[in-house]
């Protein structure tokens, strides 16, 4: 399976159902391995936030991306049309701080998407699997993640204290027929007692009729779909889950789900990575193409050099976004030599700093800089989330993919992982700061 993205692109215009503002966004195609970046046009430098677990923020009634003073709310009716067509790789440019609510579901979302028209990329996808069973429980809530070789989501919902329509049990396998027909036209609802309390609380202030199901007592829901709130429940699970992947196998078992449980199983997948396996479909490497930047144009641009130069090609490269390079591993590795005698075995810290001098190569190189003593360098100031899979020894080709999570002027956090024969053997977050 190939990776996808939009054709053409296209312009949105709506308010946000919480802050009731007026967001223009642009969808822009972008290539393979780029991801779903939101960028902030009406901020200067437009600072970009990619859509990860990372960037995942901590809100009421909705699911933010951001850091610092930069954020996108509301992102999960978008992305969960991302995820239910499939789509890997967007640039969002929008003049706001949060995604227009549009008809509260995600149908005008795929809509404008299929409009857009969608193309493969020559890259494969990368899918999460859920390996082993994992759970999450919070009082009488809880979401339950359990394997399969689909993607299927069962949600059980009732209200104690609004129950005017019975309890809802549903599940569904989400594939694109599925997602278009039976879950993106769900709509956001709310119980009308509840109204008054999320205006005081500073939310909901473009949320109407139109964008919302309001469940009055008394008087019959005018649901579009049978079990709406249900399935809506499944479109937000489906959105948020897509900081992790647009590409899901799993069977998730919801009961009483809101964007807060959503948010903890997703950290606790993200932290407890190797119950994950992240897999290609089709080839153990992806087809990234021919060499982007040879031994030579490396040296161009970094000031390291043997025996300390661990990157030997770039084979894929995505400005200002992620970069893949390649370290090849001989026995002829002056490392080697010291650790292990008998059992050679490649320090840890060297596969940090191979993931390091690349990320450094994806910084460097957009500055248009070259290799100076003592100039054009990158500092590496801070090291977080590091995890070692699996030892790699002499005749193991490493492939070195680093993301760009921030940038702000001097400084930046990028996101590595290192792969053998696709499987992942380390990970880390590097903090760095850019000496002139």
């Amino acid at each position: 399976m190939l990776q996808k993205t939009i054709i053409n692109r296209m312009p949105i215009e709506g308010a946000g159902i919480h802050t009731g503002r007026t967001a223009r966004v642009t969808l822009c195609p972008a290539e393979a391995g780029a991801g779903i970046v939101f960028k902030r046009t009406d901020l200067p430098e437009n600072p970009s936030i990619r859509l990860s677990a990372k960037t995942l923020l901590s809100s009421a009634r909705c699911t933010e991306i951001g850091y610092e003073d930069v954020s996108v709310k509301t992102v999960e009716h978008f992305a969960a049309a991302l995820a239910g067509l499939g789509i890997d790789n967007i640039t969002v440019e929008i003049d706001g701080e949060e995604m227009p609510a549009l008809g509260g579901g995600s149908a005008e979302y795929a809509d404008i998407i299929l409009k857009c028209g969608i193309a493969e990329l020559k890259e494969e996808k990368s899918i999460t699997a859920v390996k082993e069973p994992m759970w999450i429980y919070d009082q009488d809530k809880s979401v339950v993640a359990l394997p399969s070789d689909k993607f299927i989501v069962t949600v059980m919902l009732s209200f104690d204290s609004f129950n005017y329509f019975g309890d809802e049990c549903l599940t569904l396998e989400i594939n694109p027929e599925t997602f278009l027909k039976e879950i993106a036209p769900a709509r956001t609802f709310c119980f009308e007692e509840e109204i008054e309390g999320i205006r005081q609380s500073g939310l909901g202030k473009g949320g109407n009729t139109s964008n919302t199901l309001v469940i009055s007592r008394g008087k019959p829901a005018e649901f579009l779909l049978p079990k709406e709130p249900a399935r809506h429940k499944i479109l937000d699970f489906i959105g948020d889950l897509a900081v992790l992947s647009v590409n899901i196998r799993g069977h998730f078992i919801l009961n009483k789900p809101g964007h807060a449980l959503n948010h903890k199983i997703i950290a606790m997948i993200d932290e407890r990575a190797f119950k994950v396996r992240k897999i290609r479909e089709g080839k153990s490497i992806p087809n990234y193409g021919k060499t982007v930047m040879d031994i030579n144009d490396i040296k161009k641009i970094l000031p390291h050099r043997y025996p300390f130069l661990l990157v030997d090609k770039i084979i894929d490269i995505t400005p200002g976004q992620k970069i893949v390079g390649v370290k090849n591993l001989t026995a002829n590795e002056e490392f080697f030599n010291g650790h292990y005698p008998g059992r050679p075995i490649m320090p840890g810290v060297l596969i940090i700093e191979a993931m390091a001098q690349t990320g450094g190569l994806l910084v460097l190189s957009e500055r248009g800089t070259t290799a100076e003593a003592g100039h054009n360098l990158v500092y590496f100031i801070g090291i977080d989330n590091v995890k070692f899979r699996q030892l790699v020894v002499p005749g193991d080709q490493l492939i070195l993919e680093v993301e760009i999570i921030k940038v702000k002027k001097k400084l930046g956090t990028v996101r590595g992982a290192a792969y053998v024969d696709s499987n992942l053997v380390c990970e880390a977050e590097m903090k760095f700061y850019l000496v002139d």
